[in-house]
């Protein structure tokens, strides 16, 4: 157990195994036991498995492809630097900037940190080409306030990093070694209640042949009854069975009594508050909401204001702003998020033409119209409501 976590309030949970010699004053007892022993030997989820859960997947990707559409801006005392430096405009060189932006804020959503190695520098000094890396790749040495940085190369060998040209960018930083900690790896118990609900569907519908209960009319003795399901299993389904005195029952049970349907979309409710993204952009239906024309817009918004921007982009504007000189600032665009929705902007160019705030001509240009045709401007998917 990490340092965080015990200042957190964890604690570490031990069970004896089940022994099975011992009694129990009821069925209930027993079953309890076996559950404890079972879920305290599960091991934490590993990314992989995480993310092969449709809805956690989702999240992920949501959060870095909106991201990944903004475009970082370069300000110097309050302006804007126009063009801003090329390793704002092109962190790394071989990516877009988008793919860049992308990787970033998955690193983080998924692994809890994100890395970045400074490739190259320019004659100034300053940063000119950064490579985001794999944070499992790097070790580190903590001292309480800085990391030093190494890895290893296929033959073993070790190679260190200066201080200066390793960037690291923690969702929530561990006190105790200075790693980064995300959704996955704070809310492990979730996780695995997702793992194991997956688990459990892909077993329920392996094999061609339903759950069928063989009745017997007549005894049966030795290996009769193995008999009897093996050559009941043997034949190809629709082949009619024969027997006399063996009536099969179909078991009652199907995705919806078996609660696969519920514990999926319970998943996805974990993954919105793991996350921190609006239920509705998972399809997690919370009774007594509905979805409508009027705030399908919102949810883009609120996504960007209460959890991508100060959670992801924030660290990722600071971090930038630490590569380049000082009193200069990197701010991702975010402007299309803030604007309300067309009928609000509209319903307010009303208001103060009639006041005389402004003119239609004003309100025009606002709204990006020029003459009788809008003005073509190139603008990323997440604006939906105009």
């Amino acid at each position: 157990m990490n340092l965080l976590q015990r200042l957190l309030g964890f604690e570490e949970r031990s069970h004896d195994p089940l022994d099975p010699d011992a009694t129990y004053p009821d069925i209930d007892a027993q079953l309890y036991a076996r559950q404890r022993a079972h879920v305290s030997s599960r091991p934490q989820a590993t990314i992989g498995e995480a993310l092969g859960i449709p809805a956690i997947f989702r999240a992920v990707t949501l959060l870095s492809t909106v991201a990944a559409s903004l475009q970082l801006k370069e300000y110097v005392n309050g302006r804007e630097v126009t063009p801003a430096a090329p390793v704002i405009r092109r962190p790394q060189r071989a990516w877009t900037p988008g793919a860049f932006t992308r990787q970033t804020v998955l690193n983080m959503a998924a692994y809890g940190e994100a890395i970045w190695i400074v490739k190259e520098r320019g004659a100034d000094g300053l940063a000119s080409d950064l490579v985001p890396v794999k944070p499992t790749l790097l070790k580190s040495d903590f001292s309480g306030i800085v990391h030093d940085w190494y890895t290893y190369d296929r033959n073993g060998r070790r190679f260190d990093y200066r201080r200066e040209d390793v960037v690291h960018i923690p969702f929530i930083q561990d006190p105790g070694d200075g790693r980064g900690r995300g959704p996955l790896q704070m809310c492990g118990v979730a996780t695995n209640v997702a793992v194991e609900a997956e688990y459990w569907a892909s077993r329920f519908f392996v094999g061609s042949i339903p759950s069928v209960f063989l009745e017997s009319k007549v005894p049966l003795a030795g290996d009769d009854p193995a008999t009897i399901k093996d050559k009941w299993l043997t034949d190809p389904p629709n082949v009619p069975k024969v027997g006399y005195g063996i009536e099969p029952h179909v078991l009652p049970l199907n995705p919806e009594t078996a609660q696969l349907t519920a514990s999926r979309m319970y998943s996805r409710g974990d993954a919105a508050l793991m996350f921190g993204i609006p239920g509705r952009m998972l399809e997690y239906s919370e009774s007594g909401s509905s979805i409508t024309y009027a705030n399908v817009g919102d949810l883009a918004t609120e996504l960007v204001r209460l959890t991508l921007s100060p959670v992801y982009l924030e660290q990722i504007e600071q971090a930038f702003s630490d590569l380049r000189p000082r009193g200069t600032e990197v701010r991702y665009d975010v402007e299309g998020f803030e604007r309300a929705d067309a009928k609000t902007r509209y319903e307010i160019h009303e208001k103060a033409i009639a006041l005389g705030m402004y003119d239609a001509e004003y309100a025009a240009r606002a709204e990006g119209i020029s003459g009788e045709f809008p003005e073509v401007r190139p603008a990323p998917l997440r604006v939906v409501n105009g």
